[in-house]
């Protein structure tokens, strides 16, 4: 969800303890009161908007100078366009939402002043921390970025397949019995489609 100690798109360096300090503050106060939510896009005002609002953060952990998240995508207008996008294995990432100064440096980016806050975390086309582009999960589908490309887990594809061949012997259901000879022919289709990923 954010980068520190390398200068990102937007030419600005921020400093890993100002980063630590805000993250720790924005997991303490908003992500874990379920208040952690993020717009499509940036918008030019300084509160949060919430006709754009499109997903609601449920975790964030930091990962050597990264903090990657987990965001639940919302269904509402703006939560069914990333909807779309992850279907369309489109590639999008997040951007930090923040108030704060910005000191010029002599190599061409600025560092971001001790005085930031982080107000949230938005979902933009091109974010500016280089590794800041989602991997994404969608309405119980698993998908993962594989070389720049969003795709479905073959674990999702599975469990359809495994729940269409056991739906006739759900408990209750007659007086249907999972045969040894039906369940070792669903183990073999579920062999077949694991060798064809």
């Amino acid at each position: 969800y954010a980068q520190a100690e390398v200068p990102n798109r937007n030419k600005r360096y921020y400093k890993k303890p100002i980063l630590e300090r805000e993250f720790s503050k924005y997991i303490n106060e908003s992500v874990r009161n379920k208040s952690a939510y993020g717009e499509l896009g940036h918008s030019d005002k300084h509160s949060l908007d919430e006709d754009r609002v499109c997903h609601l953060i449920r975790n964030i952990y930091q990962d050597g100078n990264n903090w990657i998240g987990e965001s639940i995508i919302l269904n509402n207008d703006k939560g069914r366009i990333i909807s779309s996008l992850v279907e369309a294995g489109g590639r999008f990432g997040v951007s930090t939402k923040a108030l704060g100064s910005l000191h010029a440096t002599n190599e061409g980016y600025s560092i971001v002043g001790d005085d930031l806050i982080l107000r949230w975390i938005d979902v933009v086309l091109n974010p500016s921390a280089p590794d800041a582009f989602v991997n994404g999960i969608l309405e119980g589908k698993e998908f993962i970025w594989n070389n720049g490309i969003i795709t479905e887990c073959v674990v999702s594809q599975l469990n359809k397949q495994l729940k269409s061949e056991f739906k006739p012997f759900k408990k209750g259901i007659g007086k249907n019995v999972l045969s040894e000879d039906h369940a070792i022919k669903v183990f073999k289709k579920f062999i077949k489609l694991v060798e064809s990923k």
